[in-house]
């Protein structure tokens, strides 16, 4: 049995972004952005950059479930 534990990430998103990433915003939909970061896989700090946008993604997806399903991992809890 594995142990999930929820915790904030220390990302926030007032944070600057490292510099080996480059974000681009582009507009889908007519009237929805997204944020589009892009990696240059040969800076040594790839794995930094790697570690900050993954970090992006993970805050990003927890809002949006937080939305659908009032829960920041997604999980519906029936009673």
């Amino acid at each position: 049995m594995s142990h999930v534990v929820y915790k904030p990430l220390s990302i926030t998103t007032d944070q600057v972004p490292p510099a080996g990433v480059s974000e681009r915003i582009v507009q889908v939909n007519g009237g929805t952005l997204t944020v589009i970061r892009v990696l240059d896989a040969r800076r040594a700090t790839f794995g930094t950059d790697l570690a900050y946008v993954f970090g992006c993604n993970v805050m990003r997806a927890r809002e949006e479930n937080e939305k659908v399903t009032g829960s920041p991992d997604g999980i519906v809890v029936r009673r």
